[in-house]
């Protein structure tokens, strides 16, 4: 097997079980690959979405973020809407597991702004 290969087929990506007993399901949160960690980065440099509409920015982070137990994508771009029907004190809670996982938070605003 090729370096290249190898590299690819690395599982190195974290992810974590959230029980979210309001909604009576287990969501499985992941890591950002690249592609996903420059979209939230963009995000972030977004000041309106970040301190206009922090619950869109919220939404669209759990649309990256979270699958089933199946790796099925659980939100969809077109559900964002939904999502921000939904009691925010869950969506900030899964929000937050997210960025921990991903080390996105206060601590490493920086460094996401110059990604």
């Amino acid at each position: 097997m090729s370096v290249l290969n190898k590299i690819l087929a690395a599982n190195d990506l974290k992810t974590e079980e959230m029980a979210v007993e309001e909604w009576g399901v287990t969501l499985v949160l992941h890591e950002f690959n690249a592609a996903k960690r420059g979209i939230i980065a963009s995000m972030y440099r977004d000041e309106e979405l970040v301190t206009k509409t922090p619950y869109l920015l919220m939404a669209k982070t759990l649309v990256l973020g979270v699958s089933d137990q199946n790796g099925d994508d659980v939100f969809s771009d077109e559900a964002i809407n939904q999502v921000l029907e939904k009691n925010p004190q869950v969506i900030e809670r899964i929000y937050d597991r997210i960025n921990k996982l991903n080390g996105i938070g206060p601590a490493n605003e920086e460094e996401l702004e110059k990604n």
